[in-house]
């Protein structure tokens, strides 16, 4: 009875431990993946801010983007850098690929969602981007610059911490377990002593309730032979 009433108890709290630590780990993942892709971009962004601020500087001495003739330093110089960087591209107001540092970007024009008139970021398979808006003296686009970098980092830092938390949740629900048990077992133990003394001292009693009656019947039966005593005496002093 008492092993059944502990499985009755421990089970439930381990199933909402386990619960409990699932939702938490989820929600650590989630926050943990959010946080990691900001600070990710942010660091390749600062290569884009950097290409655009030294080719903007240049466009407001009224050079065309085009023809300048610096946009390869400037672009090698900002991607040196961060070391990771795959490749900056430097391109058009109508996406053709004007200057490129790094990997072959493999193609004449840069995709439709890269002509954006604010800062973006994309992700394929293997690699991400981020990059901003180039913006002549007058405020309108003549251009963007785009960074990629890998997308293999992030992924096997996603992949770590999940097993991490997986790992985690379920050493937490296997730690709560055992101490559920352990705190169980006292319990019933104390339980157990609490039954047994109660059982004995119900024994007592109807011992006690015994040997109360048998003295009451003794008593009766004496009382019953001095009466008979009694009445026969007179008898005999006649």
């Amino acid at each position: 009875m008492f092993r059944r009433l502990g499985v009755f108890i421990v089970a439930p709290i381990v199933l909402v431990t386990a619960l409990a630590a699932g939702i938490s780990a989820f929600l650590n993942y989630g926050k943990f993946a959010r946080t990691l892709a900001e600070v990710e971009s942010a660091r390749f962004a600062l290569v884009a801010k950097g290409v655009k601020a030294g080719i903007e500087a240049n466009l407001n001495l009224g050079l065309s983007l085009p023809g300048l003739a610096v946009a390869p330093q400037i672009i090698e110089r900002e991607r040196a850098l961060v070391a990771d960087t795959l490749a900056v591209v430097v391109y058009g107001a109508d996406g053709a690929v004007l200057f490129a540092s790094g990997q072959p970007v493999g193609r004449d024009h840069v995709p439709a969602e890269w002509r954006q008139t604010s800062d973006w970021s994309a992700a394929t398979a293997g690699w991400r981007a981020v990059g901003m808006p180039l913006l002549n003296p007058f405020g309108a686009v003549a251009g963007g610059v785009a960074v990629l970098y890998p997308g293999d980092a992030r992924d096997a830092a996603l992949a770590d911490m999940a097993r991490s938390l997986t790992a985690a949740s379920g050493l937490a629900a296997a730690a709560t377990a055992l101490l559920s048990l352990v705190i169980l077992g006292l319990l019933l133990r104390r339980l157990r002593g609490a039954v047994a003394d109660l059982a004995r001292e119900l024994e007592g009693g109807e011992v006690r309730d015994e040997a109360a009656q048998a003295v009451k019947a003794t008593a009766a039966r004496a009382h019953g032979t001095i009466a008979q005593a009694a009445a026969i005496a007179p008898g005999a002093g006649a």
